[in-house]
């Protein structure tokens, strides 16, 4: 992806951030190359694609309420463990749940993740994807 200078420092934040989570539920980072103005993210094969290709897909279809309790428990627990680290997601929607081939969920996109300090311990600015 052809990155601007000024979303650079932002974007090797996110990396940086992404590569310190180790869950079940978080999509795996695992490496990131920088040729020229390209940045190339190597992340975990998520082949079910995301939760909103998904409901589009099976819109005339009734999702059992029991598919939908398993997507939102294993979305919570990456927040869990998100949250046990100090840190805060700030875009959650459909797009970043990710589901693998055999139907795990995994929470993605990590580029509004801030870390909460002493100091900064709420945020008060509003951000993410309006809807």
């Amino acid at each position: 992806m052809q990155i601007a200078e000024n979303y650079e420092e932002d974007m090797i934040s996110e990396i940086d951030m992404m590569a310190t989570f180790s869950h079940p539920n978080i999509v795996t980072y695992i490496a990131s190359y920088k040729v020229k103005h390209e940045l190339w993210v190597v992340m975990e094969f998520m082949g079910g694609g995301n939760l909103t290709e998904i409901l589009e897909l099976h819109k005339y279809l009734d999702i059992k309420e029991t598919h939908i309790a398993r997507i939102m428990l294993e979305s919570l627990k990456a927040l869990e463990y998100i949250h046990s680290l100090h840190r805060i997601h700030r875009d959650i929607k459909s797009d970043n749940i990710l589901l693998d081939n055999d139907g795990n969920v995994k929470l993605a996109d990590f580029g509004y993740t801030v870390q909460l300090t002493e100091a900064k311990n709420k945020r008060n600015t509003t951000i993410g994807t309006p809807y």
